[in-house]
């Protein structure tokens, strides 16, 4: 019986949301996983197509906190080039933001295991605020005009991405900066697993991540070959706990590989 292997692997991240002309920002703890919604750079960064759904609730004490689910795919379609495709959905209260991307990105080998890779995110932000159907039988006052409809509108997003990637350290371009610092315990559970005609190891992952905006975030990420089951309880440490403490995330992710496709 072969012993099995544990694995620590020590990293500090520095990741970027950079998407331009938003109105709401979602938010993400296991974005290392869904790394080409946060940034088009990260379009078919796997072997194969990869796809993804992501669901997180923020500060759950809170009624009509965010929510926000995601849908992800992105592959290789040539040497050096990836493209990908992205559904986010965020709600807010009476706020709903729908958005639609595609992304481009082509990779430069700078030798070894160094890689140097530039995208672009382009697509369509569908914005609603209900302000009528949500708000307006809850005022004292219901002449109020400002609250007499709901409004919608469409906008047009462009946004870039780099990413300078080696062996535990990722450093990412963009407009806004988060540092996540932590520790990720790596245990083989079974070797050449076979899972829906896929023959890959088995991983269970433990870790635990600190962020610069005061976050301790949890997390627990099997990975079945091709199947990766995600989940993260995000506890606040900064002022912002006294009303705010909680948020939870779920990630499902599945990696084709060539004899599955």
């Amino acid at each position: 019986m072969k012993m099995r292997r544990i694995y620590i692997i020590l990293f500090i991240i520095f990741f970027a949301n950079s998407t331009v002309f938003s109105q709401t920002e979602p938010m993400y703890s296991q974005y290392m996983y869904n790394m080409s919604v946060m940034n088009p750079a990260y379009a078919g960064s796997k072997d194969n197509l990869s796809l993804g759904l992501l669901h997180r609730e923020q500060w759950i004490e809170l009624e009509d906190a965010p929510v926000t689910s995601t849908f992800f795919g992105h592959s290789p379609v040539g040497k050096n080039v990836g493209l990908g495709l992205s559904v986010v959905s965020d709600k807010l209260g009476p706020v709903e933001e729908n958005n639609i991307y595609g992304d481009f990105s082509y990779t430069l080998q700078l030798g070894g295991e160094h890689k140097l890779a530039f995208g672009l995110k382009a697509g369509l932000t569908l914005h609603q605020v209900s302000l009528f159907s949500d708000i307006y039988h809850t005022l004292p006052d219901q002449n109020d005009p400002a609250f007499s409809e709901n409004t919608s509108n469409s906008y047009f997003n462009l946004g870039s991405g780099l990413a300078l990637e080696f062996k535990t350290i990722q450093m990412l371009q963009g407009k806004h900066y988060v540092g996540r610092y932590g520790v990720l315990f790596k245990t083989m559970l079974k070797q050449s697993a076979s899972i829906t005609r896929l023959k890959n190891d088995a991983f269970f992952n433990l870790g635990m991540y600190v962020s610069s905006t005061g976050t301790l975030s949890p997390i627990v990420v099997v990975d079945l070959g091709g199947f990766q089951l995600g989940m993260n309880y995000d506890l606040e440490l900064a002022k912002i706990s006294r009303a705010y403490r909680s948020s939870i995330e779920f990630s499902l992710a599945y990696s084709f590989t060539k004899s599955s496709m």
